[in-house]
Formats: structure tokens, sequence, C-alpha cells
């Protein structure tokens, strides 16, 4: 009797990293979330402007969930990086008006088809914000503020997101 033993080698190949953006209607149930775009979709993020760049199918997805006053149907965005989430943001139109965001928003602006994924709203450039005369510099100086906490706190999760995207040559100065 011949006995024939086999041994395989099994591969531990790592699987290939996953980013996907799930978004939550405003007028619907917020805890139903449904898949908005994914890192596939992503053209490229701009670390200077914010602009993110995204496939012309995720550009029309997004411009179609606007509303007549060129607000989003998508309240939260979440980013998820292999199933883990990352962080949510507000999803804002162009027409939002003078109130002051604080945290992360994407910014649609529906006319231009241009998205910018920014620490606030307005959109306000780290560089810019000495040279605005602001009638208020202390409120400006406090949103400033908050802002910079507000990126402290998630600083880990958005390297992530930053690391996954320079990984696929995703992103610009």
């Amino acid at each position: 009797m011949t006995i024939v033993c086999v041994f395989s080698v099994l591969s531990c190949e790592k699987a290939p990293a996953t980013l996907y953006v799930m978004g939550s209607r405003k007028a619907e149930n917020p805890l139903i979330k449904e898949l908005v775009f994914t890192g596939d979709d992503i053209k490229f993020y701009n670390v200077t402007t914010f602009e993110l760049t995204l496939s012309d199918l995720t550009i029309e997805k997004l411009i179609d969930s606007l509303d007549i006053y060129k607000q989003s149907v998508y309240g939260r965005l979440s980013f998820y990086y292999n199933d883990k989430p990352l962080f949510s943001m507000r999803v804002i139109g162009e027409n939002t008006g003078s109130g002051m965001i604080e945290d992360l928003v994407l910014i649609v602006y529906g006319y231009s088809r241009k998205f910018y994924l920014a620490d606030g709203y307005p959109l306000i450039r780290k560089y810019e914000w000495d040279d605005f005369n602001w009638s208020d510099r202390e409120a400006w100086r406090k949103a400033r503020d908050e802002r910079e906490e507000n990126a402290k706190r998630r600083e880990v999760e958005w390297n992530i997101f930053i690391k996954y995207l320079s990984n696929a040559g995703k992103i610009v100065n």
C-alpha cells in the first residue's frame, strides 16, 4: 500500500484595500444607508484646493441628488476603509447661505460640477484665514480653532484616507 501526502501551501496574499462611501437621505430614515461611490470612483483629491474629482457617473448621481435649492438629498456621507468607519460629513450645496460649519463637509457645486471635501464651510484655505478682512475677527479665530481641533480629532482616520488615495495615485497638490 502506498500513502501519498500532498502538502498545499496556502497563499497569504493581502486582500486589496477598499474604500467606499455610504449616504443617508434626509427625507427618509437616516439609519438606512445606500452606496454613493467607491474609491474607484475617485479620480483625484487635491490636498491644496480640497477639490475632489469623481467619475462621470458619480458626478451625475450627486448632481441628480440636488433639490431645487441646490441642496443634496444626502444629509450625511460616511467614508469606510476595509469596512471600518473613517469619518462622516454633511453634504451641502453651493447655496447654503451665510451659516458656518466647523467640521467636514462635501460642498457640491452643481453648475460647475465641482466637489470640495473640506474641513468646514465656507471653504477657507489655511493660507486665507489671515488675509480676509473679517468684520468679527474673534468669531473667525474661534471658527478656525474649532476646525483645527476637529481635524486633530480625526487625524488618524484622515491619514488613512489620504494614504489610500496616495497609494492609488490619486493625490495632487
